[in-house]
């Protein structure tokens, strides 16, 4: 398909054209501005070379190129010629544009002497210009600083005034916060001594409860006369009775923190009791074999077995033997018992077991009790 050109498209090339040539016309004869004569005519000659394209366009010459791309060009080049030869004001008032913008700055000489100046600058003195050059300073609530410029420095200010106000109200919360968790810690910290005062009054009460009566009866003890064998006596049995309490109470501590312990516990608290019933003049001896480990609770059940035996016994007591074995989680323990006078087969009849089997028996003047407990913790109430 083919296209030509009919009379519209002439008269309206030819009203391009002469707005061109108008807008040429007007702005040599508008212009006040004094330059070069010569220069003031390169839009002419522009314009000029512009009517022949666009007349040779018309006519079919020139018709490969690119008509918009072209008149854009010549558009730039008018505008651009204007400009050159000071038709079109350009690059004045600088230093008014300068001192009225909002950027707040100043330019000095060589000799740190204020050439251009913003009007919101901050006046400085030539000291302070100096010392900016080497590190930015900060100064009612702006940063200063400064670059070397060609014949000169520049100096600029930055307004962190609401940064500052922004720091601050962080630091602000900071120390709230600070000083809520110095609240929280000095509460938790309460909470942790009150909680170690209610376990500590919550041992105390239960050791207390379970070793009164021998605190009882060491209070009776107290309470003998001044014959020194009776005070002896009664200081023999008040050490038997005082490594009890200490064994007993170190038995509970270590139950509150497992429920199995080692056997050897058992040994080292008939071990100590023993040393202290040597100072009622009793021959004592222990073989004791213990192995592994044993329920606290059969631990203590043995060992308040054997200690209620020995204080119902010391005052007739001249030799005591004690045979201690564990395996396995089972515990056995033999007593062999001698006494320096008759005793009636009845003395032990009143003895509780809490836990385990006992077997007692009378040869002579010695008594032999055979006690045993295995995981299963047997219950016997009475010998």
């Amino acid at each position: 398909y083919t296209y030509g050109y009919g009379p519209v498209y002439f008269v309206a090339m030819a009203w391009f054209v002469l707005l061109g040539i108008y807008f040429v016309i007007m702005l040599l004869k508008k212009s006040r501005v004094p330059g070069s004569k010569r220069m003031q005519k390169l839009p002419a000659v522009i314009m000029g070379g512009a009517v022949v394209f666009w007349t040779l366009y018309c006519f079919g010459i020139f018709r490969e190129a690119d008509l918009i791309v072209v008149d854009c060009l010549i558009v730039a080049l008018l505008l651009e010629s204007a400009i050159q030869s000071g038709l079109f004001p350009s690059n004045t008032n600088y230093d008014r544009l300068f001192e009225t913008s909002t950027i707040a700055a100043q330019i000095v000489n060589k000799e740190y002497q204020p050439c251009f100046s913003s009007s919101s600058a901050m006046s400085l003195t030539t000291e302070e210009i100096k010392h900016i050059q080497e590190t930015p300073v900060k100064k009612a609530g702006m940063i200063l600083q400064a670059k070397a410029v060609r014949a000169g420095y520049v100096v600029w200010q930055d307004d962190v005034s609401e940064l500052d106000k922004m720091m601050t109200c962080l630091q602000d919360v900071q120390n709230q916060l600070d000083r809520e968790n110095e609240l929280l810690k000095a509460e938790l910290k309460l909470k942790e001594q009150q909680a170690r005062l209610e376990e500590k009054g919550r041992l105390f009460d239960r050791i207390t409860e379970e070793i009164i009566p021998q605190l009882k009866r060491m209070e009776s003890l107290l309470e003998q006369g001044s014959d020194p064998d009776q005070v002896n006596a009664a200081m023999a049995k008040m050490c038997v009775i005082g490594a009890y309490v200490k064994r007993r109470c170190n038995l509970l501590l270590l139950g509150e923190e497992r429920q199995n312990i080692s056997a050897r516990e058992l040994e080292y608290c008939i071990r100590e009791s023993l040393d202290n019933v040597r100072l009622a003049s009793v021959a004592t001896l222990l073989d004791a074999r213990c192995e592994g480990e044993l329920k606290v609770e059969h631990i203590v059940a043995a060992y308040d077995f054997y200690e209620e035996v020995v204080e119902k016994l010391i005052d007739s007591i001249t030799a005591m033997m004690v045979h201690l074995s564990s395996k396995q989680g089972t515990l056995a323990m033999k007593l062999q018992i001698g006494f320096t006078t008759d005793m009636a087969e009845n003395m032990l009849n009143d003895l509780s077991v809490r836990l385990g089997n006992v077997i007692c028996a009378v040869q002579d003047e010695d008594i032999i009790i055979d006690y045993a407990i295995s995981e299963g913790g047997e219950y016997s109430e009475k010998l």
